[in-house]
C-alpha cells in the first residue's frame, strides 16, 4: 500500500491501495475514498448542493473511465516538489486509463490532421454519457442496491463488477450525509432561504425515493454534478411524475432555479 501524503487526490488514492487488482473493485474504493474529503458547494442562488472536481486530477467523469488528467497531475508535481513522488506515482498508476489519449492514438495521420483543421472544438475528448440519474431519486440507492443485488444473483461470474456498483453507492450514501451535515450548517450560518429544501431532501435521501420534484432537483443536482455536469438528457421525461405529484409553485420556483444551476455550472448537451 503506497502511503500517499497528499489529500487532493482521494479517488486516485483509494483507487491505487483498494488491495485490487480488478477495475471495478478499484473504482468503487476510490469513490469511497474521494466522498470522505470531497468538497461540498452550495450555489448561492439556489442552493444546489454540487462537488468541487475542478482541481482533482483523477476522477471519472462523462463516461471516459478513470479520467486522469495526466498534464494536471504532472503540472501539480511541478508545482509542489515536496509532493512530487506521489503525484508522479498517481501519473504512472493511473495513465493506462487515460481514454482521450487511446482514442487519439488510434486516429491515423489523416485523420488527426482533418481533426486539427476545425476552428471549433469539441468532441476531441474521451467520450459522453447520460446515465439513468433518475434512479436516485425514484427509488434511492436502497432501490438501486435491491436491482444490483438481483443481477449479482443472476450473473455471479460479474461478481466484481457489482461489488464496485454497491461501493460506489455506498459512497454516494456518505456524500448525501455530509451534504444534510453541511447544508444544516451553512443555513444557520446565511440564513439562505433556499437551504431547507436540500435539508429536507438530504434527512432521507439519496437512501430513499425523493418526496417531491422540488426534493428530487436537489438529489439529481448533487449526483449529477459528480458525473462531471455532462448531459441532462431527457430530463423532462424521467421528472414529470415528480413534477405531477407536487406543488406547482414550489416545483416552479425549484425548475427556473434548476436553470440558473446549470448555466453557472455550464451543463453540457442542454
Amino acid at each position: 500500500m503506497y502511503d500517499f501524503k497528499i489529500k487532493d487526490e482521494p479517488f486516485a488514492a483509494g483507487y491505487i491501495n483498494s488491495g485490487s487488482d480488478d477495475i471495478y473493485v478499484s473504482t468503487g474504493a476510490g469513490y469511497l475514498a474521494a466522498a470522505k474529503s470531497l468538497r461540498i458547494l452550495f450555489d448561492p442562488d439556489t442552493g444546489f448542493p454540487s462537488f468541487d472536481l475542478g482541481g482533482t486530477g483523477c476522477f471519472p467523469t462523462f463516461s471516459s473511465g478513470q479520467t486522469p488528467n495526466i498534464g494536471l497531475l504532472e503540472y501539480k508535481a511541478e508545482k509542489d516538489p515536496a509532493h512530487a513522488d506521489d503525484y508522479r506515482f498517481i501519473c504512472e498508476r493511473m495513465k493506462k486509463y487515460d481514454v482521450g489519449e487511446r482514442l487519439w492514438a488510434s486516429f491515423s495521420r489523416n485523420e488527426s490532421d482533418i481533426i486539427n483543421s476545425v476552428s471549433g472544438w469539441g468532441g476531441t475528448w474521451g467520450g459522453h454519457a447520460v446515465p439513468d440519474l433518475a434512479d436516485f431519486v425514484r427509488i434511492g440507492t436502497d432501490g438501486i442496491r435491491e436491482k444490483i443485488e438481483y443481477c449479482k444473483g443472476v450473473n455471479p461470474e460479474k461478481k466484481n463488477f457489482y461489488d464496485g456498483l454497491l461501493m460506489t453507492l455506498d459512497a454516494i450514501d456518505i456524500l448525501g450525509k455530509r451534504i444534510f451535515a453541511a447544508a444544516s450548517e451553512e443555513y444557520k450560518k446565511t440564513g439562505n432561504k433556499k437551504l431547507p429544501r436540500v435539508i429536507s431532501a438530504f434527512e432521507r435521501c439519496p437512501s430513499s425515493p425523493a418526496a417531491t420534484f422540488a426534493e428530487a432537483l436537489c438529489v439529481y443536482c448533487a449526483v449529477f454534478s459528480l458525473d462531471g455536469i455532462d448531459s441532462p438528457g431527457h430530463f423532462d421525461q424521467y421528472m414529470i411524475d415528480f413534477w405531477r405529484a407536487s406543488d406547482v409553485d414550489e416545483s416552479r420556483e425549484a425548475l427556473e432555479d434548476l436553470w440558473v444551476f446549470f448555466h453557472k455550472t455550464r451543463t453540457w448537451n442542454l
